[in-house]
């Protein structure tokens, strides 16, 4: 992430690490809507919690199922009982998506299963999906968890480096997906019309 753009003070700050991160928690979410039509949106990682027969591991948290509930386990005689749920948050409208909802996330093709959609509010304003996803994947939970840790140190940090600026500068940032995996990264000053001052992109190798 290059924020060459932005104000003078806040590149002397971990917002770029944190932008890093935050990108890599990000995911492609694709909408296979009816009359065979998709939509592209994107997502963002806001939970992450492992399970050993439903006993949460590093957490109080429990799950109603003992073994993982992805499709590879449903099928199969012995079922993965180390398992995790992903909950992502989005706000593309998955109202009238078919069942399954993909996602892919960055420099890794994580393969998780849209367990159920856990809430969803219609107002088109401030419309936020909360997506429960599960998985067997200890890989991938685990690079997840990971990323969540030093997602919420580096907030802790950007707050305390960037408390001067609260009241003068205000940052916008914004990720958006094409339908070659490519991930643009737009990145600028917030103004009233919320226009990016440059747009960077990723290009994934899937």
């Amino acid at each position: 992430v290059d924020l060459q753009t932005l104000p003078l003070g806040l590149k002397q700050t971990a917002i770029e690490k944190l932008l890093d991160v935050l990108s890599q928690l990000s995911c492609r979410v694709t909408l296979n809507c009816k009359m065979r039509t998709k939509k592209l949106g994107c997502g963002l990682v806001d939970n992450v919690f492992i399970y050993c027969y439903g006993i949460g591991i590093n957490t109080v948290k429990k799950s109603f199922f003992r073994v993982c509930q992805c499709t590879k386990c449903i099928m199969s005689k012995t079922p993965s009982n180390t398992w995790g749920e992903i909950f992502l948050k989005t706000t593309l409208n998955v109202s009238n998506s078919t069942k399954r909802v993909p996602v892919l996330f960055n420099y890794s093709r994580i393969k998780v299963t849209l367990h159920r959609i856990l809430k969803h509010n219609a107002s088109q304003k401030t419309a936020v999906c909360v997506l429960r996803y599960v998985t067997c994947d200890q890989a991938a939970l685990k690079e997840l968890q990971v990323l969540q840790e030093e997602r919420f140190r580096l907030e802790e940090k950007v707050q305390e480096e960037c408390q001067c600026y609260k009241d003068l500068k205000r940052l916008y940032v914004s990720v958006t997906y094409t339908e070659q995996d490519t991930q643009y990264i737009s990145t600028g000053s917030w103004t009233d019309s919320m226009s990016p001052l440059r747009t960077l992109d990723r290009t994934h190798n899937t």
